[in-house]
This record gives structure tokens, sequence and C-alpha cells, in this order.
């Protein structure tokens, strides 16, 4: 299947499988070995494997709260990785689309904040700084975030 114009077909760069993506999307996954990828959009895109700093062992759709916004909620997604926390807004939000990362280390706690809807996440970094992120199943996301931070031997 031919890309369409003005389009460049991308590639993995594991297996060399065709890649699909959306005009919005910057974390790939091969379809066929699972290979996460980074889209750089430049003139020429280019893809690049994602750092194994930043590899998820889970992803999920959340809003995020960031450090002196007080109202400014961005959705997107949040990746919890074997070195930290990394969220990555959706590209339609209003503000600073920046992504985000919060290193274990950094971490002092995380506590839940349960909602009839959805959850906040609410995790303080040792300079005192909040971030929240409003997730449905808050409690499996606190249990993932205080598995993965856990020193490793």
């Amino acid at each position: 299947m031919q890309a369409p114009v003005g389009l460049l077909p991308l590639k993995c760069v594991n297996c060399g499988g065709s890649l699909e993506t959306t005009p919005t999307a910057d974390i790939l996954r091969c379809q066929y070995c699972k290979q996460l990828m980074l889209l750089h959009r430049q003139a020429a895109p280019t893809i690049a494997p994602v750092p194994s700093a930043l590899v998820a062992r889970q992803e999920v759709s959340a809003n995020c709260l960031r450090p002196g916004d007080a109202l400014n909620w961005q959705g997107g997604t949040l990746y919890v990785a074997p070195e930290g926390l990394a969220f990555v807004p959706h590209s339609f939000n209003f503000g600073t689309l920046e992504r985000a990362v919060v290193f274990y280390p950094q971490i002092m706690g995380v506590t839940l904040d349960t909602g009839l809807i959805s959850d906040d996440v609410v995790v303080t970094l040792r300079d005192g700084q909040t971030w929240s992120y409003r997730v449905r199943k808050g409690k499996e996301l606190v249990e993932a975030i205080q598995q993965a931070a856990q020193p490793r031997a």
C-alpha cells in the first residue's frame, strides 16, 4: 500500500514493519514486534527507538495539572516507565504543550483522592512541587508507581 501524497511511509527501526500513525502521534508502537519509537517531526520526519528509560510498563489516559498551573488541566497519556513518569499531552490542549518526565528519585510521596467518576493521583516531589494526574482506576496507578519506584537490587 502506498502512502498518501505528502506523507512518508514509516518503517519500524527494529523489524522493518510498516508503521501506522496519526497527524498528532509522537510515540508509535509497531504492530508486529511491539517496539516503541519516538517520531521526531521535522522537515523530514524521523523515528528512533524510545530510550529504555521511557519504555512504558503501563500507559494511562490522564489529565495532568502541572506545578504552578491553577486550573489548566491538560489531557494526554501518562507512561509509567522504568525510570520515571512521562506525560505526553495531546496536541489540542491550550497553553504549553511540553512533555514532562518526573524521575522516581524526585518523588517523596504518592496519594490518591478518589472521586465518583475519576481519581486524582497526587505526586509530591522532594522540592515540594505537586503533580496531579486525573485518571480512572487511580488505585491501580498508585500501585504501579510505587512498584516501579522501588529501588532495584
